[in-house]
């Protein structure tokens, strides 16, 4: 809430020195939360990791136990298996839109002198 306050008062004041002090009380504010924006990035990535890793052992697990690698299977069984197997995969597509997504070539690309707000 404090940071909103501040972030309050360069609009008021750019308001009184013209069109483009509204422009670098933009940019100022997406330059603040930049910052934010790569901590939220790290975090899905580094909880996409912590759930994928376990995840693609499960997999594993199942493939070979559904192959015979343990012994023989009953149709039982086997029908468990599949059904975990598809669960998995659901979960797996789950952490998959977890993901963020990778900036395009043009985005990325964008220098302070393509932005409106420069």
């Amino acid at each position: 809430m404090h940071e909103y306050r501040e972030a309050e008062q360069p609009a008021e004041s750019a308001a009184a020195s013209g069109p483009d002090a509204g422009k670098r009380v933009i940019a100022d504010l997406v330059n603040a939360l930049q910052p934010l924006d790569r901590a939220k990035t790290e975090l899905l990535y580094a909880a996409s990791h912590q759930l994928r890793t376990p995840l693609t052992c499960i997999v594993g697990f199942i493939e070979l136990l559904v192959d015979g690698a343990g012994g023989p299977i009953t149709a039982e069984q086997e029908r468990i298996l599949r059904t975990i197997a598809r669960n998995t995969s659901r979960l797996a597509a789950l952490i998959d839109a977890l993901e963020p997504e990778e900036p395009s070539d043009e985005r990325a690309s964008c220098s302070a002198a393509d932005r409106p707000w420069s």
